[in-house]
């Protein structure tokens, strides 16, 4: 099986614009993440998959700059701009990273990848939870990353009922009983509930920048949790933002 990495960014972002391209220790963070996937020893193809808006043209300037493969799909319906891609660059399985979890862990992935390679899932996430998925947890689902076989993704697309997919598109897979689910979850590490790792907010860049700061681009989920115990303080940073978070995604989610 073809299996590719795509990673989804788009620069207009209402919470925090631009924030692929904003930069910590000197590079974007969409460079930083490039890099750490970069490390997975079962992935093909690693694309950053943006939108066919012109506000994303400047992302794609930097992209080619880097000699960066990407792909531009639609707009809203992340469903489509996924299975677009897939169908052009002959994916079978969809190593699907949102741009913003830049502590995505290429073991995880490549565990991920291994278990969804010698399995009849359709789907695979990390979640807190062995059995259900926790949209309000920051940590467990910020380091995995989402495997889609492209079959599933197909049947997605032929029966949703609408075109604007762009949050909460993987629900289309954790409610749909249709879809044989599998959900990692790291029972042996004490994680604080509060704990919160993706870019949305300011207050997330600050805190990137003391985890960059404190291990540069190569460091492990262990490193993170080993850093907050030793520094719970630092869980200060980003407690703030997290209702506010949370009301803005039941908004916005499918129903």
């Amino acid at each position: 099986m073809n299996v590719d990495a795509f990673i989804l960014a788009r620069l207009d972002s209402s919470r925090l614009p631009q924030k692929h391209l904003l930069e910590i220790q000197d590079k974007p963070i969409i460079q930083h993440l490039f890099e750490r996937i970069s490390k997975c020893k079962t992935i093909r193809k690693i694309v950053v998959c943006t939108t066919d808006n012109i506000s994303d043209d400047p992302l794609i300037n930097f992209l080619e700059k880097e000699k960066i493969t990407w792909f531009r799909g639609s707009e809203h319906d992340i469903v489509k701009r996924l299975l677009d891609a897939a169908k052009n660059y002959d994916t079978d399985l969809i190593v699907d990273i949102e741009g913003d979890k830049i502590y995505t862990e290429p073991e995880f992935v490549d565990r991920s990848v291994h278990m969804m390679l010698n399995s009849d899932y359709d789907f695979l996430m990390g979640s807190s939870s062995p059995t259900s998925v926790d949209h309000s947890d920051h940590s467990v689902a910020a380091v995995f990353p989402a495997i889609i076989k492209k079959s599933a993704l197909e049947k997605v697309n032929s029966t949703k009922n609408h075109n604007n997919t762009e949050t909460g598109y993987r629900e289309y897979f954790t409610s749909n009983p249709i879809f044989n689910c599998k959900y990692v979850s790291l029972p042996n590490l004490e994680i604080p509930k509060n704990l919160r790792l993706t870019i949305d907010y300011e207050q997330d860049i600050k805190l990137a920048k003391i985890i960059f700061k404190n291990f540069g681009n190569s460091f492990s989920f262990v490193d993170i949790i080993e850093l907050f115990n030793k520094n719970p303080d630092l869980l200060e940073i980003t407690n703030e933002v997290l209702e506010e978070w949370k009301e803005n995604y039941n908004q916005k989610s499918l129903k």
